[in-house]
């Protein structure tokens, strides 16, 4: 496992130590299949919310279920490898739910980050966030590109 890698219990005790001394902590989630510039683009958006962020990926189970068949191409383990080794990324955590709601409600961020592509939808996490007052904030106007995407034009459809 790699060195940023923490199950959510454990990050929970971790996050809330750092919050009393004074730390904000930020979770981003998604499956982050095939790293692109729009995952680069919101982690580095993210990382300006908070002092520390967690990115919460998407069990292969999970990625399976929402996206469908072959999916996610790469593996949590070769996911949470790429995703550590971003600067930004503080903490990297691995959820097997298709929302996040349980991973939110177990490490309680004071940040729930999302990309702009949410804007004017409503997130299936919006209750629990409300109810522990962890603050949505949507960041970028668009979805810079996508996994779905990147595979479709590599099989030239």
């Amino acid at each position: 496992m790699e060195k940023k890698f923490r199950r959510r219990e454990r990050l929970a005790q971790i996050i809330s130590l750092l919050r009393k001394k004074g730390y904000t902590s930020g979770l981003i989630n998604g499956v982050f299949d095939l790293i692109h510039a729009g995952h680069i683009q919101i982690i580095e958006e993210a990382k300006k919310f908070c002092d520390i962020l967690i990115v919460a990926i998407n069990s292969d189970n999970s990625a399976s279920r929402l996206k469908g068949e072959g999916r996610p191409v790469l593996s949590q383990q070769e996911r949470i490898r790429i995703i550590s080794a971003i600067e930004d990324v503080d903490f990297v955590t691995v959820f097997d739910e298709t929302t996040a709601s349980r991973t939110l409600r177990i490490i309680r961020p004071d940040f729930h980050i999302k990309g702009g592509e949410y804007r004017g939808k409503i997130l299936p996490e919006k209750s629990l966030t409300e109810k522990y007052g962890i603050r949505t904030i949507l960041i970028g106007e668009r979805k810079i590109n996508s996994t779905t995407d990147i595979i479709k034009k590599i099989k030239g459809l």
